[in-house]
């Protein structure tokens, strides 16, 4: 099941957006693989439970370890300037890795949510003070490489629950 809220791409558009070709077998495979680990180690609940009053966030749905690392398959690299995302999107609907490319996680107009959407930096921008963040994202390749994908590395030890 995809988490609350989540409005995922079928695995050929976002696949077919990163390569500009239909996906093949074993492409289709790793996205699924992907995405079923991200979702075996986290949850997405709107309670209390979560870093975001009154929102809803991810937590732990078990143990994981520091370093541990996950790919969600569901964000979107786009290759138009960084510029744009930020005239046009959200302010945590996307991530800027360059100035070429960014990271769509959300997208009304489409619809679209990605899985990591729901993780968030913490601090919601001084409002959460004393929040601190569990993972860093990252890109899985070089920002000019149409399959990277949006990466997380777990910065310390999470409790599940967390």
């Amino acid at each position: 099941p995809i988490p609350n809220k989540a409005i995922v791409m079928p695995p050929t558009v976002v696949i077919g957006r990163l390569t500009g070709t239909k996906p093949d077998a074993e492409e289709l495979q790793m996205w699924e693989e992907q995405k079923k680990s991200l979702l075996s180690a986290i949850e997405v609940v709107d309670d209390e439970r979560q870093s975001h009053r009154g929102g809803s966030g991810a937590i732990a749905a078990r143990d994981i370890s520091e370093g541990e690392t996950f790919v969600d398959p569901t964000s979107l690299l786009v290759f138009r300037p960084s510029d744009y995302a930020q005239a046009h999107l959200g302010e945590y609907d996307y991530i800027a890795f360059s100035s070429e490319s960014y990271m769509q996680l959300r997208d009304d107009a489409l619809p679209h949510s990605s899985i990591i959407y729901r993780f968030n930096e913490a601090n919601h921008g001084g409002v959460d003070v004393g929040q601190e963040p569990n993972f860093k994202w990252y890109a899985s390749s070089q920002a000019r490489d149409p399959r990277s994908q949006l990466a997380i590395r777990a910065i310390r030890d999470i409790k599940a629950g967390e």
